[in-house]
């Protein structure tokens, strides 16, 4: 919340930064007029960013106060509760299972469980792989020294979960704060990200993500390229659980066909 203020307030000292770079760019292409044109996209850049930036500041006292009083509600009803469903435990699982019909129930709830773990697995497994990025990028910019690393690696970290367009827009701010120092920083951060997408992308994601799911890495990079073509952004989010509910269909079904020849 620290580094969120401080960016706010030092957002026009570095537009202002960046904008005397591209001077020294216009005095050798001036029919580009590069400075004027940055200076325009960087102004409504930094008043948007500043509206949002405070809003998102003020949702998370929000949040962290409801997280509060959720967990202070849940020390006085949770004893409650838990003994209600302790109780009367085999009544409510028994009312549940009778949503089933009869004869398919044993096998329904088979599957249920197979999807459930595959599911839970899938969201730790992609939570995982986002904190890996952020813990990275944020170790990678305090050690060059790059303004603001923690809300830049909280930025990435959560732009991660969007496929091929999060590391980009992650990368930008920490761009934009390395261009107002040297150009040497400029490259170390492109490096910084470029290195920790291609681990995260071919290495960690299909490794951790295939092992939650229990899915073979080249099933998982398949899953995300044949998402990727048939619905883009959203069927590379979706792309490797439905491989696993599809492999947990295949496998409860493959059960039931051994049970019939035996």
């Amino acid at each position: 919340m620290s580094q969120f203020r401080s960016l706010t307030s030092h957002l026009p000292e570095y537009t202002t930064k960046i904008i005397d770079i591209t001077k020294v760019l216009d005095q050798r292409y001036p029919t580009l007029k590069i400075s004027q044109a940055l200076e325009d996209f960087l102004t409504n850049f930094s008043k948007n960013l500043q509206s949002y930036l405070t809003g998102l500041l003020t949702n998370i006292v929000n949040f962290v106060s409801l997280i509060m009083s959720v967990i202070f509600l849940g020390f006085i009803l949770t004893p409650f509760i838990l003994y209600y469903f302790m109780v009367d435990a085999h009544k409510i699982r028994r009312s549940l299972i009778g949503l089933f019909p009869r004869h398919k129930r044993k096998e329904y709830l088979e599957l249920l469980r197979l999807i459930d773990q595959i599911v839970g697995r899938f969201i730790r497994g992609r939570l995982l792989v986002s904190l890996f990025v952020g813990i990275c990028v944020t170790l990678g910019l305090f050690v060059m020294h790059i303004d603001f690393p923690l809300v830049i690696g909280v930025v990435a970290a959560v732009a991660d979960i969007i496929p091929y367009m999060g590391p980009i827009i992650g990368s930008i701010p920490a761009l934009i704060f390395a261009t107002t120092k040297s150009i040497w920083l400029v490259i170390g951060v492109a490096a910084l990200f470029t290195g920790t997408n291609l681990v995260e992308g071919i290495w960690i994601s299909p490794q951790l993500m295939g092992k939650e799911i229990g899915l073979h890495p080249v099933t998982v990079l398949f899953a995300l390229i044949i998402g990727g073509e048939l619905y883009g952004a959203l069927g590379v989010i979706v792309s490797i659980p439905v491989a696993g509910v599809l492999k947990a269909l295949f496998i409860h079904y493959r059960r039931k066909a051994r049970r019939a020849i035996i």
